[in-house]
């Protein structure tokens, strides 16, 4: 079992995003902070091996991920966090040391999807998947299939 956590917002503005409702910013939702050792303590309280930072691009809060992390595993909580990919070097080299696995979404494999479906550019996702792979992080990648 994981603990699910996401906030508002990605940098990036996929067309086919199903996730986008989920942590949009609404009247409705819950906007408090939880500091990171109170969300390590509630993982851990709910039974939860791991922290999930997903649904939202965890790289647009990962100063936060990246200290909920060093919490979790204190108490034992493994992190994983989910994205796109869209994250810089040095950043990312230090999320790697502090989170115990990546799962980066391949969106397609092609240039022209990127920039017509996803906004965005593949290059920086290879570019991130191969620096994943040089520190040694726990990598999946999941390549999205999506129907015309």
């Amino acid at each position: 079992m994981a603990f699910s956590i996401a906030t508002a917002g990605c940098n990036v503005n996929c067309k086919m995003c199903q996730n986008w409702r989920s942590p949009s910013p609404a009247p409705n939702r819950s906007r408090a902070l939880i500091s990171s050792q109170k969300r390590a303590r509630l993982a851990q309280r709910n039974n939860c091996y791991s922290i999930a930072y997903t649904y939202s691009e965890p790289v647009i809060f990962s100063e936060y991920v990246m200290d909920t992390a060093e919490a979790g595993r204190s108490s034992g909580v493994k992190s994983v966090v989910i994205s796109g990919g869209y994250i810089q070097e040095e950043p990312l080299k230090q999320l790697c040391r502090r989170v115990d696995a990546i799962k980066v979404d391949l969106k397609a494999f092609s240039e022209k999807f990127y920039k017509e479906v996803v906004n965005g550019e593949l290059k920086p996702v290879l570019n991130t998947l191969v620096s994943i792979r040089k520190q040694g992080t726990w990598n999946e990648i999941v390549y999205l299939v999506i129907p015309p």
